[in-house]
C-alpha cells in the first residue's frame, strides 16, 4: 500500500508507536471561519489540519493580505505546515510563502514530496512504480488528448514532470460532454480527470 505524504512525514517526525496523532480537516470547523478555527486548533494543541481552499479564499477576500500573511507565519511557527499543490517543483519554488520555510511540501499532484526543499527520491520511486503498475502509460494519455481535444477551445497541452498531462482550455467553449467522455476513458486506464478553472 502506498502511504500518503502526510503519513510519511508523520513517521519522519518520530511520532511514537502506539500513540495517536490527531489530524483534522478544516471542514470540521468551517462554521467558525478561517481565523477562528486556526486560533481554536492552536489553543487545543491540534497541529495537523488540512485547510480548504474555499475558507482561505473567503478569508483573503474579507480580511487584509497582511492579516493572511501574519496567520500563515503564525501557523508555520506553531504547527507542521505542509503546502500541497498541483504545481511542478520549479513552479512551487518560485512561490514566496510568508513565515519560516516549510520542512515538507507536496508537489505535482503528490508525485514529489519535498523535504527541506529537496525531492524525497524514495517517495518518488514509489509513485513511479505505482503509476507503472496501475495506470496506462502517460504517452497513451497524451495521444488521446491530442486526438480528441478541439483547437476551438484548446489553448495548451502540457506534461508536468513526466507524471501527468494537462490542458489549458477556454472554459466557456469547453463541451461538458467531452469532459465526461474523457473521465470515463481515463478511469478505465487508471487515471482520473480534474477540471479546475481553465485546466483539465
Amino acid at each position: 500500500m502506498l502511504a500518503s505524504p502526510l503519513a510519511v512525514m508523520a513517521a519522519r517526525e518520530g511520532f511514537a508507536a502506539g500513540k495517536m496523532t490527531l489530524s483534522m480537516h478544516q471542514q470540521t470547523s468551517a462554521a467558525a471561519g478561517y481565523q477562528k478555527s486556526l486560533e481554536g486548533w492552536a489553543r487545543a494543541g491540534i497541529k495537523n489540519v488540512e485547510l480548504t481552499a474555499a475558507s482561505v479564499d473567503a478569508f483573503v477576500k474579507t480580511d487584509s493580505l497582511p492579516a493572511a500573511r501574519r496567520l500563515l507565519t503564525d501557523l508555520g511557527d506553531a504547527a507542521l505546515f505542509v503546502p500541497t499543490t498541483t504545481r511542478t517543483r520549479k513552479q512551487y519554488q518560485r512561490i514566496n510563502l510568508p513565515g519560516p520555510p516549510p520542512k515538507y511540501a507536496v508537489c505535482a499532484n503528490g508525485g514529489h514530496l519535498l523535504v527541506d526543499g529537496a525531492t524525497d527520491h524514495d517517495w518518488h520511486a514509489r509513485v513511479l512504480a505505482r503509476l507503472a503498475d496501475e495506470c496506462a502509460p502517460l504517452a497513451e494519455v497524451q495521444e488521446y488528448l491530442a486526438k480528441t481535444a478541439d483547437p476551438l477551445w484548446l489553448r495548451k497541452q502540457r506534461v508536468a514532470e513526466d507524471l501527468f498531462a494537462y490542458l489549458v482550455v477556454e472554459r466557456e467553449l469547453l463541451p461538458e460532454e467531452w469532459v465526461k467522455e474523457l473521465a470515463a476513458w481515463a478511469e478505465n486506464r487508471g487515471w482520473t480527470v480534474s477540471l479546475q478553472g481553465r485546466k483539465i
